[in-house]
């Protein structure tokens, strides 16, 4: 009744509700979260009893306490990262697709806007932290378990997702783009999520006061965040009169003839290759990649458009952070850290510490690839400017070929000095599996871009295409090498997807025996160099599958791509649920 009022009174509220709410993917959210915890709770119970063992005696009572702690366990990991998710883009969407600008000239207060999306992002965790309720209510019958336990497990969990979701919501408020709030938002989740899997198990094996407790202070700590994101949001509505319009950077001109900044703002450089000219400026400030990452996206008018725009938005922002020495930028002090980095390898030996920095560097660059490439075609949608891109004078080929370069020449640019460095280190292990390093990290970005590009063209929004891509990766480089023997014994129903030829031994076995060589306990017979020439195999396919079916789907869309349907789809379904 309450929601209903505010609803009637608050036209930004209502209009959040229904847009939660009238979505096809939160349905398919619903079903697949569903369906995951009741695949969990098999897998457990199967774990707990031997299969065909249905006579529960006295020796069995009380399985049911561990299998309400693992599943409360299970629900509270999986809210955090998808909390930060969910609230990252709720307000930077509105900048990047120049809707906040309105809002404010509308008259809506900062503190409506903000709690208009926090009320969207907490009735969807509500309902969906209410949906395993039943399944937990089975763990009664089995004994061992506490109706108060029920509920104070069930408001800890509401108060974890919230905490994260009001996180990444403030994580919103200070960022233009949607790309960048994500980016921030994926770092932070990962590491509560590791603080989580450290603290989580301890804790669900104390009194449920101390659940309830906690739950109460991460409540508190929820409504502190939402005062930081109405102040956040305050100071970003007075200074929206210095952005330019959408949240988009100022159209610094390649031009010789220099742009005038707004007042109070530095003057930038025309280009990378001007910078050493442009108002007396350090030719030291220019960085060696940015000259040729302008040099090489020149073969494409769209990589060279995407590559710019990129250079300048960067530039922009170190105007305004702190100094940084030029040390960093130089292309030959990364040679010579990798020169010395193979050295000490191969006298030491001790290559743990070059696969775990490797394995974190390239994961930090899989997910700058994936966030920027999850906007390459959903920006354009978003912005109205499909239809420019269709007329354009390029083949499909080329379009898809110069969004995927240009994000990859931006990712180079940015965190190409440390794995470079990294990847010259592995010449301590020998020249061929230091080639077969470098081209499975290159092929593993390839493959990162390729499926967000794709993902971009099926999603309309980039928070969507991003969170899909994210969610393949992870299942495709983490569950399936590591959580591939779990997953056959508890469901043996895939033991023959596993095993089948193009998985197991392409795919499977490969990327297992780097994990485990990563960390220094390798538990295969398979020499690293075979198991190498083997991933990047089945990347080189992935790759090209993934080029092909982009190219496709591209040449397909048309600039409408379907609105009128979908809008009938979603008055629908927003009829069925209000």
């Amino acid at each position: 009744m309450f929601s209903w009022q505010r609803s009637e009174r608050d036209p930004l509220w209502r209009r959040e509700m229904r847009e939660r709410w009238r979505r096809p993917i939160t349905l398919l959210f619903l079903t697949l979260y569903a369906v995951g915890l009741s695949w969990a709770a098999y897998s457990l119970y199967s774990s707990i009893v031997p299969p065909g063992n249905v006579e529960l005696g006295m020796q069995s009572r009380g399985i049911g306490r561990r299998l309400f702690l693992e599943l409360l366990k299970i629900q509270i990991l999986v809210w955090i990262p998808v909390a930060f998710l969910l609230g990252a883009p709720a307000v930077a969407a509105e900048r990047e697709r120049r809707a906040l600008t309105d809002y404010l000239l509308a008259g809506l207060q900062s503190r409506q806007i903000v709690r208009a999306k926090f009320a969207s992002i907490s009735t969807f965790i509500v309902v969906m932290c209410a949906i395993p309720l039943p399944l937990l209510t089975l763990c009664f019958p089995l004994g061992g378990v506490e109706p108060l336990e029920l509920i104070c497990g069930f408001l800890l969990e509401i108060a974890v997702a919230t905490v994260c979701a009001s996180i990444g919501l403030l994580i919103s408020t200070g960022n233009k783009r949607v790309t960048g709030a994500m980016q921030n938002a994926v770092i932070l989740a990962l590491i509560f999520l590791f603080l989580g899997m450290v603290i989580v198990p301890g804790l669900l094996l104390m009194s449920f006061w101390v659940w309830l407790t906690l739950a109460g202070f991460l409540a508190g700590g929820t409504v502190y965040i939402m005062a930081g994101c109405d102040d956040t949001l305050r100071i970003v509505s007075h200074n929206l009169e210095m952005e330019e319009p959408g949240g988009q950077l100022p159209n610094f001109s390649f031009s010789p003839i220099p742009v005038a900044p707004p007042d109070g703002l530095p003057t930038l450089p025309s280009s990378p290759a001007k910078a050493g000219t442009d108002n007396g400026s350090d030719v030291a400030d220019v960085s060696f990649w940015d000259i040729w990452a302008e040099k090489l996206s020149g073969w494409n008018a769209v990589a060279q458009r995407e590559v710019r725009v990129g250079i300048r938005e960067s530039r922009r922002r170190a105007e305004f952070a702190p100094p940084t020495s030029p040390f960093l930028y130089s292309l030959w002090a990364w040679v010579a850290s990798g020169l010395c980095g193979a050295i000490m390898v191969a006298l030491s030996r001790i290559v743990v510490w070059l696969y775990l920095g490797l394995a974190v560097m390239t994961l930090i660059a899989v997910i700058a690839a994936t966030l920027g490439s999850s906007a390459a075609f959903t920006r354009e949608r978003e912005q109205k400017m499909l239809a420019q891109l269709r007329v354009c004078p390029l083949s499909p080929l080329e379009v898809v070929a110069g969004k995927m370069g240009a994000i990859l020449l931006l990712v180079a640019r940015s965190w190409g000095g440390p794995l470079l460095a990294l990847l010259l280190a592995g010449l301590g292990q020998g020249v061929f599996i230091a080639f077969e390093i470098s081209v499975f990290v290159v092929l593993t970005l390839v493959f990162a871009v390729a499926l967000a590009t794709l993902l971009s063209l099926v999603c309309h929004r980039t928070a969507i295409a991003a969170s899909t891509a994210l969610g393949i990766l992870f299942v495709v480089f983490v569950v399936l090498p590591v959580g591939s023997g779990p997953l056959v014994y508890f469901l043996p129903v895939l033991r023959g997807l596993f095993s089948s030829f193009p998985l197991r031994p392409l795919w499977i076995e490969p990327m297992t025996l780097l994990s485990s060589s990563s960390v220094g306990f390798p538990t295969s017979s398979l020499s690293p160099a075979a198991a190498l020439f083997r991933l990047v195999c089945s990347l080189l396919v992935a790759d090209g599958l993934l080029i092909i079916a982009t190219t496709y789907l591209w040449s397909h869309t048309t600039p409408d791509d379907g609105q009128v349907k979908r809008r009938f789809w979603e008055r629908d379904i927003s009829r069925s649920w209000r």
